[in-house]
């Protein structure tokens, strides 16, 4: 799958992520590795995850939902996940082997 990262800047990523926080690196890695906007991989669930048939279901996204005032100025930010931003975002996209092998 094309990456908007070329693959040797990717590599050092990568190996970036070995100095970042725990919670960290298997997001960055799911982001990378299989293509994931930041709120697609924030709103994956477990049973989105197919080890078995290497596969990742992209249904949700996470989002925040702004709560205005009666004179439209926003009060607030709730952050829910809730569905993808269209319906061309809800996908199946394949997890790759070093992935896998990471988990």
């Amino acid at each position: 799958m094309p990456s908007a990262i070329p693959e040797k800047e990717r590599l050092k990523f990568i190996r970036a992520l070995d100095k970042a926080p725990k919670t960290i690196k298997p997001l960055a890695l799911v982001m990378i590795l299989a293509s994931l906007r930041v709120g697609e991989a924030l709103g994956l669930k477990w049973e989105n995850i197919d080890f078995e048939n290497k596969t990742i279901q992209v249904k949700n996204g996470i989002t925040q939902v702004p709560q205005f005032d009666n004179k439209g100025h926003v009060l607030s930010r709730v952050t829910v996940i809730g569905y993808t931003k269209t319906a061309c975002s809800v996908r199946e996209v394949p997890i790759p082997d070093i992935l896998i092998l990471m988990h």
